[in-house]
């Protein structure tokens, strides 16, 4: 089998690895990869849509206008949108050039990533959706990109459906950690937190560890000697949530997690979670996620 990328002492030679983006990219049920194409054309390709899109800037610069905000790309930037992202305006240089990588929420949900985790990408993709990285790691996602494309188009390979989708787990996983990483770094770099951004972390911190036993608003607020209006207004302007929606995505995100494994009934599960029933907690569910608890866990195992 030809190799994409070589060993890690190496210095890779980006250019080379553009042949591997020319042609048809790779359109699954859960990830597409675009072609390598020139940016300037990019705003057809950011209607809206219920994928969370990864853009990779790989030469030139650009400026996006994304829910009102402003940004400016170079070379080695990643650009995240999410599902509710409103791209109002794209201009990029002549050079400007990379490739798009969109996946499936299910696709994400999927990596069962920790609750606070989950909280600080959409926060990034909320407040900071422009990451600049190292060229080793733009880089390596070009290397895993490339195979992805590469090993799709190899007919002969009986387990070419299965490589790509291993291939795709350690794509996501990458993203993930770059994501986070890069909001942490930056929340490190803030010498001084005003008062509703202090609010806002402890919050985001009680939700991951009690949104089982707490689903209320009022109880955060209290144990943050506050008003439930005032945090609903903090977590607003913070991450473009209320602080109900936030504890409800808490609440969703773990009950996924539970219901992906076999050792628990519907049942045990809406007791873990502290349902009064396990009809209260699958109301809680469907109305929100749009199955019932049994369906959504069907299409999961």
């Amino acid at each position: 089998m030809e190799r994409v990328c070589g060993e890690s002492k190496t210095k890779v030679n980006t250019s080379k690895l553009e042949k591997y983006f020319v042609g048809e990219g790779l359109n699954g049920s859960n990830i597409s990869i675009s072609p390598w194409m020139s940016f300037k054309d990019l705003t057809s390709h950011l209607e809206s849509t219920e994928w969370i899109t990864v853009g990779v800037i790989c030469n030139g610069s650009a400026k996006i206008q994304v829910n009102s905000r402003a940004y400016t790309m170079r070379p080695n930037s990643i650009f995240l949108l999410g599902k509710d992202s409103v791209v109002e305006d794209f201009k990029c240089s002549k050079a400007c050039e990379g490739y798009l990588i969109r996946f499936s929420s299910s696709a994400f949900e999927a990596l069962n990533l920790e609750t606070s985790d989950l909280m600080s990408i959409n926060m990034a993709i909320n407040k900071n959706p422009i990451v600049e990285v190292d060229s080793n790691i733009i880089t390596g996602l070009h290397c895993v990109a490339a195979q992805m494309l590469f090993t799709s188009r190899q007919e002969s390979n009986t387990y070419r459906y299965r490589a790509v989708e291993s291939l795709a787990s350690a794509l996501f996983y990458n993203l993930a950690s770059i994501i986070i990483s890069n909001h942490k770094r930056m929340s490190e770099f803030k010498l001084k937190s005003s008062r509703s951004e202090e609010i806002f972390r402890h919050f985001l911190r009680m939700v991951s560890e009690k949104c089982c036993e707490y689903r209320f608003v009022e109880y955060y607020a209290e144990e943050l000697g506050i008003t439930a209006k005032y945090l609903s207004l903090v977590c607003k302007r913070q991450s473009g949530k209320n602080a109900s929606k936030i504890i409800d995505d808490a609440v969703i995100h773990k009950a996924k997690e539970l219901l992906g494994q076999h050792g628990l009934s519907v049942n045990e599960i809406a007791l873990k979670m502290n349902f009064v029933s396990q009809s209260f907690f699958g109301k809680y569910f469907k109305q929100r996620v749009g199955v019932s608890p049994s369906r959504y866990r069907g299409s999961k195992l």
